[in-house]
């Protein structure tokens, strides 16, 4: 039975080692004493033939963006790791006081994990106080009932669920845990829903038990449940979705509730609730609620580049089919002034490079939305930052003024 002092896990639905997650890293660490004894899990990655890259990626993105270090205690394969490596990774997650894994296949981390010492460690360190972070596949791992993805998108099994590691389960949260919710790589076809898109996902919600939330994560979005505070909150660039017998509560980023809307949906100013279900085809993106997303972020989250800019994107792209002219202007108006403060916040270092890009692709959907006022605003902050835009027959490039720090990219990504 979990103790009366647990500690917290946080789900994160893409872009785990981004800058946008790693104010998240702070929040959690900050709530450490003393010095944080990080571990790195390797299992979800395992099988892949770069998953040491993968660590060596993340011990660096610890060591440079939260200045701490990453031990790793890699346990690629229950079949062939020998008995002294296995002590030696038990004792490092056994002290550990943040224990981290992220992208890979769901179903392998299951496999390896399921009924093993080293999941039965971390389970206990979460009992005991320690911090939990799962991104991606390890996530989805996490869950009652896992989401095969790659089976499903990649191979062309039928939807369905299997056996999950049911991290929360204990605590009263049967969960089917579902990152990339609001994925869109699909362009032309429907990958909301990590990679399900809705026909997948109206199958896959009728084979779950009565009682059985799904939880949705946006990308570049982490929800942090404080198993102790009973509250969950929401941080990044998009929103929550817990979601049970077609009915959504929508938790945007800032938002806190109680865990108990994972054990039963209720009632939340906090929220949006809907009793529709899940439409056949994404739907626009609302105005309103990109906005008030941007507002959000700039008001929280004023240094957060990469999720301030995702946000921004999401504008731009809701900008192409408003109908309100007012709430358009509105819109402009934020979204010029919104790309000139994290163009500022960027400044001269070389980690602008990604933003100035970004800003570029904003600048690029503008002009194809006929925008030309908005998108020539961007160019004109730019400018006056030290960056100059050149629009060529292979699209636009950007190089610093002379004078400035010399780069020249393209805007294309």
């Amino acid at each position: 039975m979990p103790t009366a002092k647990p500690g917290t896990v946080t789900l994160i639905g893409s872009g785990e080692m981004t800058d946008a997650m790693a104010r998240v890293y702070r929040v959690i660490l900050g709530r450490i004493p003393g010095d944080a004894r990080a571990v790195f899990l390797d299992t979800p990655a395992g099988f892949q033939l770069n998953a040491d890259e993968i660590s060596e990626r993340a011990v660096d993105y610890f060591r440079t963006r939260l200045a701490i270090p990453l031990a790793v205690a890699s346990f690629k394969d229950r079949r062939t790791l020998d008995d002294e490596v296995l002590d030696a990774n038990l004792r490092l997650i056994a002290r550990a006081d943040l224990i981290f894994a992220g992208p890979g296949s769901p179903t392998y981390t299951v496999s390896q994990w399921q009924g093993h010492p080293v999941f039965v460690t971390c389970v206990r360190r979460l009992h005991d106080g320690a911090h939990l972070i799962f991104a991606s596949a390890a996530a989805i791992a996490m869950s009652r009932f896992t989401l095969p993805v790659y089976e499903i998108y990649k191979v062309g099994a039928d939807p369905h669920w299997v056996d999950g590691l049911d991290l929360l389960g204990p605590f009263g949260m049967p969960l089917a845990i579902m990152p990339h919710w609001n994925n869109a790589e699909g362009g032309t076809h429907d990958t909301r829903f990590c990679f399900m898109g809705a026909p997948r996902l109206a199958i896959l919600e009728r084979q779950l038990p009565e009682g059985v939330a799904i939880l949705g994560i946006d990308e570049y979005t982490a929800c942090i449940l404080d198993l102790q505070a009973n509250t969950g909150s929401v941080l990044g660039a998009g929103g929550v979705t817990i979601r049970r017998q077609g009915r959504d509560a929508v938790y945007l980023s800032g938002a806190s509730f109680s865990l108990d809307a994972l054990r039963t949906i209720g009632a939340s100013p906090a929220a949006r609730e809907s009793r529709a279900p899940v439409p056949d085809a994404p739907p626009a993106p609302s105005l309103a609620d990109e906005l008030q997303r941007v507002r959000l972020l700039l008001e929280r989250q004023p240094d957060d580049l990469a999720a301030g800019l995702f946000a921004l994107y999401r504008l731009a792209r809701a900008l192409e089919s408003a109908t309100d002219a007012e709430q358009a202007q509105d819109a402009r108006h934020v979204l010029a002034a919104g790309l000139s403060r994290l163009a500022q916040a960027a400044g001269d270092s070389d980690v602008a490079a990604p933003y100035v890009a970004l800003c570029v692709a904003v600048r690029d959907e503008l002009r194809k939305a006929g925008l030309w006022a908005q998108a020539d605003a961007i160019r004109e902050r730019l400018l006056a930052l030290g960056i100059v835009l050149e629009d060529t027959p292979g699209g636009t490039r950007w190089r610093r003024r002379q004078g400035a720090k010399h780069t020249e990219r393209s805007g294309q990504t």
